[in-house]
């Protein structure tokens, strides 16, 4: 109960903007969605009904419980119910990166919940387990990018990730939530990869996505998922400490630092020569 409550907090805060989980977690990037609905959130199961003899709601409880879950992904348009990439606005927030401003990207989000994922409540809050899930954001400008003279091109990989855990939460029947992963929660991991930066000195990973103008609202059957709904989604990505950039060529500074380097060398090879 401890872990539902701490999960309703989230979602009230999360409802109206992504944020880190934790304060020392910081945000490497986010995105922002283009032109209205981009992710759905599918119920899957069988429903539950309250009539018959005790033998046949029991049977039916048991039904419903056995098969509730879901999957929740991008969809091409708004009015579309399967998956599919969509258009969104990728940032970076590294100093270096951020330059770059709003890149275009193909976002793609598939998660999971697993026959048994029964919709939660804590209060007024109701939550959604999610089992598994991957993303990705792929650079579709036509434009190529120069980083320290590393050309990346179109098809690029800005920010993928799979992750095991998470939750969809917001308050019953409202029109905006979140869902979020952090492996500060036991059991949930993401394993963030990207062309731009590397991820090998994080020790801690967050996603959090913003969900508005859910259809219908968060609302659920007895012993079961979600009900369908589809949302217009922003997000960030947090990791402690920050990544550092993957780029084969050094930083301004870093070449600062090597070039007086060799001038050092150089001179102590010279001060050891011995005359003829």
């Amino acid at each position: 109960m401890t872990r539902f409550i701490l999960l309703a907090a989230t979602a009230a805060i999360a409802a109206t903007a992504a944020v880190p989980a934790a304060a020392d977690i910081t945000a490497f990037a986010n995105y922002s969605g283009v032109g209205g609905a981009n992710m759905y959130w599918l119920r899957m199961g069988t429903s539950y009904s309250a009539v018959g003899t005790p033998a046949q709601v029991a049977a039916s409880r048991a039904s419903a419980i056995a098969t509730a879950g879901g999957r929740f992904f991008t969809i091409a348009t708004p009015t579309s119910t399967t998956a599919g990439a969509v258009a969104s606005k990728f940032t970076f927030l590294n100093p270096v990166l951020y330059t770059l401003g709003s890149l275009d990207a193909a976002y793609s989000f598939d998660a999971t919940a697993t026959p048994g994922s029964v919709a939660q409540t804590a209060g007024n809050f109701v939550y959604q387990p999610i089992v598994s899930g991957t993303f990705s954001f792929i650079y579709t400008g036509a434009s190529d990018i120069t980083v320290n003279r590393v050309i990346y091109r179109t098809g690029s990989n800005l920010l993928s990730a799979i992750f095991i855990g998470g939750t969809i939460a917001g308050q019953t029947g409202a029109t905006s939530g979140s869902a979020t992963a952090s492996t500060s929660v036991a059991g949930e991991t993401i394993t963030y990869t990207s062309d731009f930066i590397d991820f090998s000195r994080t020790t801690a990973q967050d996603l959090s996505i913003s969900l508005s103008s859910i259809t219908r609202g968060l609302n659920f059957g007895s012993f079961q998922a979600l009900r369908s709904f589809a949302t217009t989604t922003t997000g960030s990505f947090s990791t402690d400490p920050l990544p550092t950039l993957t780029s084969a060529t050094p930083e301004p500074a870093s070449w600062a630092l090597l070039i007086t380097g060799f001038g050092l060398v150089g001179a102590a090879r010279r001060g050891r020569r011995v005359p003829a």
